[in-house]
C-alpha cells in the first residue's frame, strides 16, 4: 500500500536504522502526495476522459492526450495508458454513466502514475499508484469525493480554474497499515482544507507538478502507542517547513 512497507521497515527497526526528522519528512512527504495529489490528478483526468467519451468520432481524432490511447474491455470498462512527462495507466469501470451527472460512482483498477516533476512535495522522479476499488464520486456543487474503504478518505472542492489550470480544496484522511509489523500511520489534512493548484507556465512546458497552500499530519504508531510524527507546512514557492518529534 504506497508507502506503508518503507515506512515500517525503517521506523520498526529503527535500532538497525535509526529514523531521523528527514526520513519522518520523506515518508510524510509521500503519503501527502499518494492520498493528496494522486487523487486530484486522477480527478482531473477522468473529468477529461468523461468528456472525451461524450465526443463524436470526428472529435476524438483531435484529442492528443486520448484518442490511441484508450480501450474499452467492456461495457462501460475502459483501459488508458496516457501522458508523457507524466505517465498514468490503469482501468475504470463507468458502469455506463458520465461523471457530469450527481452522485456517479466510477470504480478504479491499478491506477499507476510515474514521471518527473518540479511538485514541491517530490524529487525528480516519482511513482504512486491507488489501491483497487478505490471509487471517485460527483457529489454535486463542484464537490468530489475519491476513496477506498478502510484506507482514505479524500474530498476535494472546485476552486475554480486559471489558464485551464484547475485549483482544488483539499480535505483527506486515512490509515496505512503494515503487513509485516504493528506499526500503522494515521495522516489528514488538519481543520483547514488543503488548497492544492496544477502548476503550467505555457503549454509546451507540460506537466509541472503542483502548489500547495496548507498543512499535512501524521502520526506513527505501534502497538505501544504513539512513536513519531511529522507536521508539512506548505507554501506556494516556498520550501516545505516541517516539524517532527525528533
Amino acid at each position: 500500500m504506497l508507502c506503508a512497507g518503507l515506512v515500517s521497515c525503517e521506523i520498526n527497526n529503527s535500532s538497525i536504522r535509526p529514523v531521523d526528522s528527514h526520513r519522518l519528512y520523506i515518508y510524510t512527504s509521500d503519503l501527502c502526495n499518494g492520498y493528496v495529489t494522486v487523487p486530484v490528478v486522477v480527478t482531473e483526468l477522468l473529468i477529461d476522459l468523461d468528456e472525451y467519451l461524450s465526443k463524436s468520432d470526428d472529435d476524438r481524432e483531435s484529442d492528443t492526450l486520448f484518442y490511441g490511447k484508450i480501450e474499452e474491455l467492456y461495457d462501460g470498462i475502459y483501459y488508458f495508458n496516457v501522458g508523457s512527462d507524466r505517465k498514468i495507466i490503469g482501468t475504470v469501470d463507468t458502469h455506463g454513466k458520465s461523471l457530469k451527472d450527481k452522485d456517479v460512482m466510477w470504480e478504479l483498477a491499478d491506477i499507476y502514475l510515474y514521471g518527473f516533476t518540479e511538485s514541491q512535495l517530490a524529487t525528480t522522479s516519482y511513482e504512486y499508484n491507488l489501491p483497487e476499488y478505490t471509487q471517485i464520486i460527483n457529489k454535486g456543487d463542484g464537490l468530489w469525493n475519491v476513496r477506498c474503504e478502510d484506507l482514505f478518505d479524500t474530498v476535494m472542492k472546485d476552486a475554480g480554474q486559471t489558464d485551464g489550470r484547475y485549483a482544488w480544496e483539499v480535505q483527506s484522511s486515512g490509515r496505512i497499515s503494515s503487513d509485516i509489523s504493528s506499526l500503522y500511520a494515521v495522516f489528514s489534512t488538519g481543520d483547514e482544507p488543503l488548497l492544492v493548484k496544477e502548476r503550467k507556465t505555457d503549454e509546451s512546458k507540460g506537466y509541472l507538478g503542483h502548489s500547495f497552500n496548507g498543512g499535512f499530519n501524521v502520526e506513527f504508531y505501534t502497538a505501544k502507542g504513539l512513536k513519531d510524527w511529522c507536521k508539512l507546512i506548505l507554501r506556494p514557492g516556498f520550501a516545505v517547513k516541517y516539524e517532527t518529534n525528533k
